[in-house]
């Protein structure tokens, strides 16, 4: 069980951190201030989700994904972030966004996926920053989908 939740936990931090790192090299190419700005901030974010994450991953060696442990499990989706701007175009007003909000879809299913399957006794801690990480992704999403339908507008 150890094994299987820290595994978990380590590669949705490793597709934050990747998110954050993708997002903060894109904005400064972006077309708008609108979408730089969004994109600036929403890196951030990602790195905040990212450090809410990394106290919850045990620290044992030998156990898949800890601190203790050199290979991380999550290295196949962080690659799969860090290659977004390579594998799909991001030109077009909106087209970052619109990629991000795949992102912070499949991460929100995957936080409430493992929400729904703690132990009320043995998995507070887990429960409360996912929770939050569930609220902070909300709020992302809403925005991305804001800056999608008006890319161009800046402030």
């Amino acid at each position: 069980m150890m094994e299987d939740i820290a595994s978990v936990i380590g590669a949705l931090r490793e597709v934050e951190v990747a998110l954050f790192s993708w997002l903060g090299s894109t904005a400064p190419s972006l077309e708008s201030s609108a979408e730089v700005a969004w994109a600036s901030g929403a890196s951030l974010r990602a790195g905040w989700r990212a450090t809410q994450l990394e106290p919850l991953v045990p620290v044992s060696v030998g156990v898949p994904g800890s601190g203790g442990d050199t290979a991380s499990s999550g290295t196949a989706l962080g690659t799969a972030v860090a290659s977004l701007g390579q594998s799909r175009p991001q030109s077009g007003p909106g087209a970052v966004a619109g990629l991000a909000l795949e992102w912070y879809d499949a991460l929100l299913r995957a936080y409430e996926f493992r929400l729904g399957r703690l132990s009320a006794a043995a998995d507070g801690p887990i429960e409360r920053v996912f929770q939050r990480l569930v609220a902070d992704l909300r709020a992302e999403q809403a925005a991305a989908r804001t800056l999608r339908q008006r890319p161009g507008r800046d402030a």
